[in-house]
């Protein structure tokens, strides 16, 4: 979304004043103080967030209050997710929150009353380290994100020291925390983008946990027992190249590598990853084109004798293709 393009659209009219400095935490020597106070700047100027995390024996609370000047009739609400540190991927809290609304697989929606202020409550025992969000304006059928003054999401420590929050962000995460990540979490997930992140791994420096987590995700997605296809598709020639490049990269760390577990876990993939070609990817859906052309069979606005299977099975092949589409051709 143009921020600047909405902005205009909404008729921000932000207030002239002099910007204060962000200030992260408060002044309390303490590691975690129980209370903890924060002042984001907004993007393009529009105005600022503040926040307050107050924390008792039973609760935690967290009230967010956005300065900003909208017109009457916006609708703004907190987008927002928690995480376990900085910068890491969102999560549904570990309960439900009173006046949050799930939206999807890691995000809620709560409504700033009187577009300016919300509170997220939680029990001591299931509130997060962390929280995230960004402001969301929608008037009539226009939307907008707000993000910081930097463009970055809001990141609010809850139960989280912001001291180790620069160590936190800059822990490299495990192969085993990449394909979990993926595979539990990720929103849109299909089994092209495993491939590529196989093939990435592969890549690298393959010693035995690289090759044990490739070996364990290749083999349970050909099993079926992973999802190839959450929320998102993929174009066949695009796998073309990425079943090309997995085959190569594999035989490379074969090749590379003395150590036999490593090797052995290597052998597992090859059953589980195609043979691979970058060439013909569209070989078949290019096919199914020629058999509408030649017999008049209605394509898209081109009128024609209308064969819902045809059309169906065409739309298909554009994200993916199968070896049973081989033999469906040939028939026809």
């Amino acid at each position: 979304v143009d921020t600047a393009k909405d902005a205009a659209a909404f008729d921000f009219k932000p207030k002239q004043r002099r910007r204060r400095q962000v200030v992260r935490a408060s002044q309390s020597n303490e590691t975690n103080p129980p209370i903890k106070e924060g002042r984001f700047g907004v993007e393009g100027d529009l105005g600022d967030v503040t926040w307050i995390v107050v924390r008792t024996k039973e609760t935690v609370s967290v009230f967010i209050e956005a300065s900003m000047e909208l017109v009457e009739e916006a609708s703004v609400l907190l987008h927002w997710g928690t995480a376990l540190s900085m910068g890491s991927e969102w999560e549904l809290p570990a309960q439900a929150v009173q006046n949050a609304k799930q939206v999807d697989a890691v995000a809620s929606r709560t409504c700033l009353e009187g577009q300016a202020r919300a509170e997220l409550r939680f029990d001591i025992a299931t509130a997060p380290q962390w929280i995230s969000f960004v402001v969301f304006v929608k008037v009539s059928s226009h939307e907008m994100w707000i993000k910081t003054a930097s463009g970055e999401n809001f990141w609010i420590d809850v139960l989280a020291s912001r001291d180790s929050a620069a160590e936190v962000s800059k822990g490299e995460e495990t192969v085993g925390q990449k394909f979990c990540a993926a595979e539990t979490k990720y929103a849109n997930w299909t089994q092209f983008n495993r491939i590529c992140m196989a093939s990435d791994v592969l890549a690298g420096n393959v010693g035995l946990q690289e090759a044990a987590w490739v070996a364990t995700d290749l083999c349970l997605a050909d099993a079926k027992v992973l999802e190839w296809y959450r929320n998102s598709g993929y174009q066949p020639k695009d796998m073309a190249y990425a079943q090309e490049r997995i085959g190569g990269t594999m035989a490379s760390a074969h090749g590379k590598t003395s150590e036999t577990i490593v090797r052995t876990l290597l052998r597992l993939c090859v059953r589980a990853v195609p043979r691979g070609s970058s060439g013909g990817g569209d070989s078949i859906r290019h096919g199914i084109l020629n058999i509408m052309r030649t017999h008049g069979i209605k394509e898209g606005h081109r009128p024609g004798i209308e064969c819902k299977f045809i059309e169906q099975w065409h739309q298909k092949l554009h994200t993916n293709s199968a070896p049973d589409d081989i033999a469906i051709c040939s028939g026809y």
